[in-house]
């Protein structure tokens, strides 16, 4: 049996490619407005051509090495640096959060009615969340953040991510 092959779409809408080139061409700070943008790919970007807009968000990033963010009710303006970092910050607080929404909706499981391989299934699941919240916590970000200015290195990789999470001292090293 063949595997099954995944469905793509062949060219990129003439829409996604204009609005891409129009993000392509910012500044870092600069602000492109919601009325540019519809009028460079001659639909609205904050209605029908919205998943044009998010296309092209996506395609910035990946071809040109370029972050917009959303500026509510004007448009899109490019981020870099440590503005860049503090809007990528949230995604932490994100992830923490739908940590704790998955444990409360495993926490409803009957555990009675679950066999041996679900239940390690859902253990896994919760054992995996508690990380995450563990991890994701201001403190704990701070906390790595505060020991990794001491050096130039790259990210740790995650056995000595891990290995500060458990309270090991981080030497710099990687």
């Amino acid at each position: 049996m063949e595997p099954e092959k995944k469905k793509t779409i062949p060219e990129v809408s003439y829409e996604t490619v204009a609005l891409t080139e129009a993000l392509a061409k910012l500044e870092p700070g600069e602000l492109i407005h919601y009325t540019k943008l519809s009028a460079v790919c001659g639909r609205d970007v904050r209605t029908i051509a919205r998943t044009n807009m998010y296309s092209a968000i996506n395609r910035a990033v990946r071809d040109h090495n370029i972050v917009v963010e959303c500026v509510r009710t004007e448009g899109y303006r490019r981020v870099d640096g440590g503005e860049l970092l503090n809007a990528q910050s949230s995604g932490i607080k994100r992830i923490r959060a739908e940590s704790r929404r998955r444990t409360r909706r495993l926490g409803c499981t009957d555990w009675n009615k679950l066999t041996q391989e679900e239940k390690g299934r859902l253990n896994a699941q919760l054992s995996i969340y508690g990380v995450v919240r563990h991890i994701t916590t201001t403190q704990k970000t701070k906390l790595l953040a505060a020991e990794m200015s001491h050096s130039e290195a790259k990210p740790l990789p995650i056995g000595r991510t891990m290995e500060f999470f458990q309270g090991k001292k981080y030497n710099g090293e990687t």
